[in-house]
């Protein structure tokens, strides 16, 4: 899952869904760093990438992707599940996802003083480019990869990884349809805990 699944699953406390943006960008104790609300929701961030990457469908849908792009397959189907978070976006929330997505830019617009130096220049852009709606579209998904193969070290092909989502499309998206729901009752699980 990528930036709008956190989002959605960090549910309406605000500080849990600003720390579900700062979960891939602090690294140890969150604590340290931020409240106890901001720290939850950057924990919540972490255990639902390793709820992620362990789910039976994340891992067949890793093997979707082409050989020559399998180190990054975790990347490609964070972006593809987003994608279909957001195309299938009634399925799942009574919001409007545009509205949705303007509530979370205003957010973190507001909270933007807590953000490391990185994201405070990541997310001007976020919002420019209208990151989390652009997710609707395979063209969104594929400037997206575009994006993150060149912030990439070393030389890959990621951004040809569309082709491997055009050429398993229905199967991507059938794995989606089991996951999601089990990362929403994880998610559930894990916030009563």
């Amino acid at each position: 899952m990528n930036y709008l699944a956190h989002f959605f699953l960090a549910g309406s406390n605000q500080e849990m869904i600003v720390g579900s943006l700062l979960g891939d960008f602090i690294k140890g104790n969150p604590e340290r760093y931020y409240n106890r609300g901001i720290a939850r929701g950057i924990r919540l961030h972490r255990k639902l990438d390793s709820f992620t990457d362990q789910h039976a469908k994340t891992k067949a849908s890793r093997l979707l992707i082409s050989s020559d792009r399998r180190r990054y397959a975790g990347i490609i189907i964070d972006v593809c599940y987003d994608h279909f978070l957001a195309r299938h976006w009634s399925m799942y929330s009574d919001e409007i996802l545009t509205d949705f997505i303007q509530r979370i830019y205003t957010l973190i617009r507001h909270k933007k003083e807590m953000l490391p130096d990185r994201l405070k220049n990541i997310f001007p852009r976020m919002v420019k480019e209208d990151w989390l709606y652009h997710y609707r579209q395979l063209e969104g998904v594929a400037v997206t990869l575009e994006r993150i193969s060149k912030r990439v070290s070393r030389e890959n092909t990621l951004s040809k990884a569309i082709e491997d989502i055009h050429n398993n499309y229905h199967q991507l998206m059938d794995n989606f349809f089991v996951f999601f729901p089990e990362a929403q009752a994880y998610t559930c699980h894990w916030m009563r805990s």
